[in-house]
């Protein structure tokens, strides 16, 4: 057994788990290490990416655009639009789409990717929706407050999608955007669940 710490409400608790696969199948029962690290995998990045994808190509798939929102005016008076978040386009699409032909569609991505496709982690060149940014504004002010913490926040998070680690500066700072990322990840899951 090796002891791991891990941080939650302000407290740094120590656990003892397994230190090899064989060591957690003994405690787990056969086989459970494998069962249990591929479902980690399907669910933190498979699951993740093809929700992903089935956004990126919704308009080809089902002909089913992104709905647009007023984000705000232009100097002029005029409404500048823009996309809705991706939680919100996958609420359209299920509410549209036959659930058989979005299982097919959804199913096409996962079969063409090759086997380490879905290790690799959802990509973070992108930036969040703007929706969670406020979102994640809010949490960080509660954290500044002292009447939340970063490791709850990772932990719950995790628990419901979110697989973006948050990132931090030298100072301790939180990266708003890794914040953004979790909380749109955790939208995603919770829609789609």
């Amino acid at each position: 057994m090796i002891k791991t710490t891990q941080s939650t409400r302000g407290l740094t608790l120590v656990f003892n788990l397994p230190s090899s696969p064989e060591e957690f199948d003994k405690l787990a029962g056969p086989g459970q290490c494998l069962a249990n690290a591929n479902a980690q995998v399907v669910y933190r990045s498979g699951l993740p990416k093809v929700w992903k994808a089935v956004c990126a190509n919704a308009a080809t798939l089902f002909g089913i655009e992104r709905p647009q929102e007023v984000e705000g005016n232009d100097a002029d008076g005029n409404p500048i639009m823009s996309g809705v978040d991706d939680a919100s386009y996958l609420k359209a699409i299920k509410d549209q789409v036959d659930s058989a032909a979005l299982q097919s569609a959804a199913q096409s991505i996962i079969d063409s990717w090759n086997d380490a496709d879905i290790f690799q982690a959802t990509s973070r060149s992108k930036k969040p929706d703007k929706t969670f940014y406020a979102k994640a504004e809010q949490f960080a002010a509660r954290v500044a407050a002292g009447t939340a913490d970063w490791s709850t926040f990772e932990a719950n998070s995790a628990a419901r999608g979110a697989v973006t680690p948050l990132s931090f500066d030298a100072e301790g700072n939180v990266d708003i955007d890794t914040v953004a990322l979790r909380l749109q990840e955790v939208a995603l899951a919770d829609d789609l669940g």
